[in-house]
């Protein structure tokens, strides 16, 4: 029987025996890794809770196997416990970067167990952010820090069996070395996206949906700005979004989608733009059809994060031809025009996008969306992600061979 042991970033709650998620790595995602692995080990951080969020799902199936680190309350036990918790026959893949994943590599090393990597953002990018936020973020030791991240995962890539990047080229560029790049082993890339074929809209509603655009600019008719995101954390930007909005006009509305602890401090933030009927806060929205609504009733798609690896809702958005005007992130210049990027934080930049945006830009751009999110569809990303699973189960085959 075939294993795969997946090292996630993403915290599970533990409820009565059984594991749920607020996220995508849910049974869907899951999902992939069986089609290739009889198993699939999840090695990821788990609470135990008293009650649960109400957009919590399950992760129930006899062939998903949570590792349970609830009880590993600190790093110097999870040391102790590395090679007693891991399934000692199973292929091991790491989603990078996160604190726990990246301590989980360098562990992998120090053990000499082999190792496959996932690369779903910019480490870089991720430290970056949690460093903004500390007391050295304007320190020697930032720069060091930094350098020291950058080494780490290039010495985790030259370790790895194989790895997969989320981007076409940017972190390929970035961290392997010009002499890897000739090695079958970096030669996969793929989005963690589930786009289907036929959620792409067509040329003749784009035509109409920009004519409705002019219209709405020609008469200063509501103009709908969509963001979405999990607002567990402040990474995602939503309050540049609402700087954005107080600063445009007043026919300019937000619509944001997504939940999060941190959804009622926003609200707060936002209670002059609630009263005027200016922002609406949807929370989040499983269903399949209610989601595609609100896209498909929004005009623009603001994305103000701080970090990404590739921003899957940006794909949504274009996929339905929708203008994206997004911050300076990872993987965002494959995805969109260079003129429709704006520097972190900077709301005053958005803002001068949006309104100079006209009826030819809005054709153009979302034309341009809809070809690119083409490249993104489950049937060809599939493929992608198929073989990654299928390489590096044949490697620890061959290893296993030779060992034996």
């Amino acid at each position: 029987m075939k294993s795969i042991t997946v090292f996630l970033e993403r915290r599970y709650l533990k409820f009565e025996n059984q594991y749920y998620v607020v996220g995508i790595e849910n049974m869907n995602f899951f999902s992939r890794y069986l089609e290739v692995f009889d198993v699939v080990y999840v090695f990821s951080r788990c609470s135990v809770c008293s009650n649960l969020p109400n957009n919590a799902e399950l992760v129930s199936n006899s062939n998903i196997v949570f590792i349970d680190t609830s009880l590993v309350s600190n790093y110097f036990e999870y040391i102790s416990l590395y090679n007693k918790l891991i399934p000692k026959e199973s292929v091991l893949l790491m989603r990078i970067p996160g604190l726990f994943t990246f301590f989980s590599m360098t562990l992998s090393v120090v053990f000499s167990r082999k190792f496959s990597l996932e690369m779903v953002t910019d480490p870089i990018q991720e430290v970056s952010c949690l460093i903004d936020k500390s007391i050295i973020s304007k320190t020697k030791l930032n720069r060091l820090l930094l350098k020291f991240v950058s080494l780490v995962t290039r010495v985790g890539l030259n370790q790895s069996v194989a790895a997969s990047f989320v981007t076409k080229h940017e972190l390929q560029d970035r961290y392997l070395v010009n002499k890897w790049t000739e090695q079958g082993k970096y030669a996969f890339s793929y989005s963690s996206i589930n786009l289907p074929s036929c959620d792409l809209v067509s040329k003749k509603y784009l035509l109409e949906n920009s004519f409705n655009y002019r219209n709405k600019i020609d008469h200063s008719d509501d103009i709908t700005l969509l963001f979405v995101g999990a607002l567990d954390k402040d990474f995602k930007g939503l309050d540049i979004f609402i700087d954005i909005l107080e600063m445009l006009p007043d026919n300019y509305k937000g619509v944001v989608m997504g939940d999060g602890i941190l959804r009622q401090s926003y609200e707060n933030r936002s209670k002059y733009l609630i009263s005027c009927g200016r922002i609406k806060f949807l929370g989040y929205i499983n269903n399949v059809q209610e989601k595609l609504d609100v896209f498909m009733s929004s005009d623009l798609f603001i994305s103000c994060s701080k970090r990404e690896g590739l921003p899957r809702v940006v794909i949504e958005a274009m996929a339905k031809g929708i203008p994206v005007i997004s911050s300076e992130v990872s993987g965002i210049n494959e995805l969109i025009e260079k003129k429709y990027i704006f520097s972190q934080g900077d709301s005053k930049a958005a803002v001068k996008l949006i309104l100079g945006l006209t009826y030819g830009d809005y054709l153009s751009s979302s034309m341009i969306n809809l070809d690119r999110a083409t490249d993104y569809t489950i049937e060809r990303l599939a493929k992608n992600r198929i073989s990654f699973y299928k390489y590096i189960s044949a490697r620890d085959d061959e290893k296993k061979h030779s060992d034996g």
